[in-house]
């Protein structure tokens, strides 16, 4: 034979003995970890073969085989045991493992336990000054840091060892590693009260070959001292005003606090606070420069604790402004729940798993006892459980029920409560997404508004959420409630709002041209123009154009919904009187804009008779008028089978004249159409409500009823 290659090394393959019976391991170099002896235990003599029982450390048996031609028999047994055994696994019988030589039997052992030192246990460090904090030269800068040290872990075969330092709980993330038998840990020099907390915690000792050792486990505690330091803000409504409410960690000196607000909407102005409230020994109310939909925060500095010299300059998160139903947001219309009929899809506060903590007897109906918009509002009447301490916890499930969009505001009117309560709203998108808790316990007698602003505002990830709002809708997943005290509590809910962001539609305006044409010495087709001047275009014009050449001229014009405008139709874009409709110091025309795209058509001035169909009818007819309801303009047509004198006038219901639309003589037969916009004869809108219109034509009289509606 040729050898084409010696001396490699063949690392044994670690498996455990019931891995022996999958015979998978057959001719191969192993290695079983913490084998031990049993009863009976005899080593072979020289020139003798032995089939000896043997266990692991989770008292699986196994035969190790000694073959007499090896260095083996005869030589001297291992003196310590368990031990890691590297042998090949053959088979007689019964898997077995073959062990080559001595060097086979490893008796590496794992090093002692170890005590610690430093810090001693239950040790309290509550200055820089103490003397578990030493001076830690960088090479660059001097730091303090935590000085920890513990004796030497003694490793049997004087292995060297490498330390490593463990927290149960809160500690630091990084890894602290050290072959030494001390750790210098640098602290933070600026603000230490930030790693404040009680820390327990272990070191490990591991030899070369992975045997652990363990040190005792010891607490210490960080104590020093620390500013008081807001936990909770949030623009909260009293008597419907926008205030800003703050919560600190701690009683504080008031007399020594300097607060301020800034609002970020506004170039980051900064101005003073107009007005201050102590609501207990470590809460506020401010009242400032608050503007609805603007972005705000709390700035304060100066803020000590009783007998305390320690302060902070600091600033509090960005927060929204948010007042719903304000004259500014039309668009809040209630499209979840109202609670005027019922409670909706809502479950019962006891409904839900997640629920703890109140007993079922606790309740959700329509109450009238209270209402924010309407005549009711929800009550929810959670009573404690007093055989559950802590406070508790309600999940108001709503079934998954209702689609919102992902970049809305959601926002519930909340009111009542003596207790500290806090709200959150959650969606699911693929998974379950919860807003921020709103405190909602700030004043018990004015409603307060829990929201979440799906684009915006920082979620948290429940259940299978990663606390990203993701998709471009979303379902209303809950309403979760929590409170601190152990405490029956009394809330009403209105008007569950959805906020959407809304953008541009387009609105077409038509205005009608026909009688100017025809009177041409007023507008003349080849050499004159229309505009619409009004709040839309600052009154400043906007030129229309007669697509199809029948002389109704149009414009197109993005605008935002529910938005109001005033305006005027024009020719030659004139302010004069004989060119500019009612004219210039006369009622503008309005518009409130809806929510989708929509065209509107005027006749200028306010004309409006017209030959609708060549032909000439046979009998006499007033028609219905189409829309009814209607607004703003409603389209009469009446059949007049030949010249007569015609009069068809709008009455109110008490038969009050408010338009004369015709009063011609000898008008001629013909198919005829006219438009009324809803204005009376001095060009003011009318009223909502019933209408009479009533026509005269010849000898032919015919009465009908429309309806006007805002």
């Amino acid at each position: 034979y040729q050898v084409l290659s010696k001396g490699n090394v063949v690392l044994p393959t670690l498996i455990t003995v019931p891995d022996l019976d999958s015979r998978d391991y057959q001719g191969m170099l192993i290695i079983v970890e913490d084998v031990d002896t049993v009863a009976g235990f005899l080593w072979p003599p020289y020139g003798q073969n032995a089939s000896i029982t043997l266990k692991d450390k989770d008292d699986n048996e196994f035969i190790m085989r000694i073959d007499k031609d090896s260095e083996i028999d005869g030589s001297t047994p291992p003196e310590s045991w368990p031990l890691d055994l590297i042998g090949v696994v053959g088979e007689y019988n019964d898997p077995q493992v073959m062990p080559r030589y001595m060097t086979d039997f490893i008796t590496n052992q794992p090093p002692a336990d170890f005590l610690i030192l430093n810090p001693a246990d239950g040790a309290v460090i509550t200055s820089f000054e103490d003397p578990e904090i030493v001076d830690m030269d960088t090479g660059t800068d001097t730091v303090k840091a935590l000085f920890l040290n513990w004796t030497e872990a003694v490793d049997p075969e004087g292995d060297s060892l490498e330390y490593e330092m463990h927290f149960i709980g809160d500690g630091p993330e990084e890894e602290l590693i050290t072959q030494d038998t001390f750790l210098l840990v640098p602290l933070d020099e600026e603000t230490p009260y930030e790693m404040n907390g009680i820390y327990t915690y272990y070191f490990t000792a591991t030899d070369p070959m992975g045997k652990i050792a363990y040190s005792d486990t010891n607490i210490f505690t960080f104590d020093f001292p620390a500013p008081p330091l807001v936990t909770f803000a949030d623009v909260v409504l009293i008597d419907g005003v926008p205030k800003m409410y703050a919560v600190f960690n701690m009683p504080f000196m008031a007399g020594m606090a300097n607060f301020k607000l800034i609002d970020w909407s506004d170039g980051a102005s900064v101005s003073n606070p107009t007005g201050m409230e102590f609501l207990s020994g470590n809460a506020i109310l401010l009242s400032g420069a608050l503007v609805e939909d603007h972005y705000v925060s709390l700035v304060y500095s100066g803020v000590v604790a009783p007998g305390e010299t320690v302060t902070v300059d600091d600033t509090t998160k960005v927060i929204d402004v948010l007042i719903p139903f304000s004259e500014n947001h039309p668009e809040d219309v209630t499209t979840i729940e109202t609670f005027e009929t019922n409670t909706g899809t809502f479950w019962a506060p006891t409904g839900s798993g997640s629920t703890k903590g109140i007993l079922t007897t606790s309740t959700f109906a329509v109450s009238a006892d209270e209402a924010y918009v309407g005549e009711k509002s929800g009550k929810l009447d959670l009573k404690d459980d007093s055989a559950i301490t802590g406070g508790w916890y309600v999940r108001l499930y709503h079934t998954l029920a209702y689609t919102v969009q992902a970049n809305s505001k959601l926002m519930i009117m909340v009111k009542g409560t003596n207790a500290n309560v806090e709200m959150r709203l959650s969606v699911k998108d693929t998974g379950y997404e919860q807003g921020p808790w709103k405190s909602v316990s700030v004043s018990a007698d004015d409603w307060q508004v829990a929201s979440f602003d799906l684009l915006n505002d920082e979620a948290e990830g429940w259940i299978t959420g990663n606390g990203i709002v993701e998709g471009t809708t979303v379902k209303i997943e809950a309403i979760h409630m929590r409170c601190s005290e152990d405490a029956d509590v009394v809330l009403y809910l209105d008007e569950f709002t959805e906020r959407k962001v809304l953008s541009a539609v387009e609105v077409t305006l038509n205005v009608i041209m026909k009688q100017r044409v025809e009177e041409t010495s007023l507008f003349n087709l080849a050499t004159d123009f229309v505009d619409v001047a009004g709040t839309m275009n600052s009154w400043g014009g906007t030129v229309m154009a007669d697509f199809d050449g029948d002389t109704t001229y149009s414009v197109v014009l993005p605008l935002m919904p529910y938005s109001e405008h005033a305006f005027k139709f024009r020719i030659n874009g004139s302010w004069s009187d004989a060119t500019c409709e009612f004219p210039s110091g006369g009622p503008n025309r309005e518009l409130t804009v809806g929510t989708s795209n929509s065209s509107h058509t005027y006749w200028y001035n306010d004309d409006t008779l017209e030959v609708a169909i060549d032909g000439i009818p046979v009998e006499f007819a007033l028609h219905q008028n189409y829309p009814n309801p209607f607004n703003p303009t409603t389209t009469i047509n009446f059949d007049l089978p030949a010249a007569a004198d015609v009069k068809l006038v709008i009455y109110d219901i008490a038969g009050r004249k408010v338009r004369t639309l015709v009063n011609g003589n000898n008008i001629e037969a013909g198919y005829k159409k006219i438009v009324w916009n809803g204005r009376d004869d001095f060009g003011n809108g009318v009223a909502t409500g019933m209408y009479i219109y009533r026509i005269i034509a010849g000898d032919n009289v015919d009465v009908k009823k429309m309806t006007f509606l805002k």
